[in-house]
């Protein structure tokens, strides 16, 4: 009674989950101390406990498939890579420069994508700490070889 149709239902929706998600981001990162913690708070809201509920796993799933349709949904994907990619490149340009902090933003963004989606599809893990862990391992290994590339670069030019 309250929408005129499906996709307006599930703006709506979408929109209740990304502000909590931003909450839950929020709260993490007010304890983090360092890039490398806020980085790691992000990667951990990613996979905070209620991203594996099983209606946000369904409203998350009609959205993608919706947003192929309609650019209203599809500008709510877009809002939501925008603004992970800008939280994640806001601290990695600290750590790297800037092409690897673009890569490793990417590569980051992949990693919670792709194992969400896997457990969207499967059901919730049976830790939820398995894709925390699993991401957060991606970005150090990531930041530690940028960092190691970068020492390698400036002995060769000194």
């Amino acid at each position: 009674h309250y929408f005129k149709d499906k996709d307006e239902l599930l703006f709506a929706t979408m929109r209740h989950l990304l502000a909590d998600l931003r909450t839950d981001t929020v709260a993490k990162l007010a304890f983090a101390t360092s890039p490398k913690d806020r980085i790691f708070a992000i990667i951990d809201a990613s996979f905070g406990d209620a991203q594996f509920d099983e209606g946000v796993f369904s409203a998350w799933l009609a959205l993608y498939g919706g947003a192929r349709q309609s650019g209203r949904l599809r500008r709510i994907v877009e809002i939501y890579h925008r603004r992970l990619n800008s939280s994640l490149l806001h601290d990695l340009r600290k750590l790297v420069d800037e092409p690897q902090a673009r890569r490793l933003a990417e590569g980051i963004a992949a990693m919670i994508d792709g194992l969400w989606l896997r457990y969207a599809l499967t059901g919730k893990p049976r830790d939820p700490e398995i894709p925390r862990t699993m991401t957060r391992d991606y970005f150090s290994a990531m930041a530690e070889q940028a960092s190691n590339t970068g020492r390698r670069a400036l002995r060769v030019a000194s």
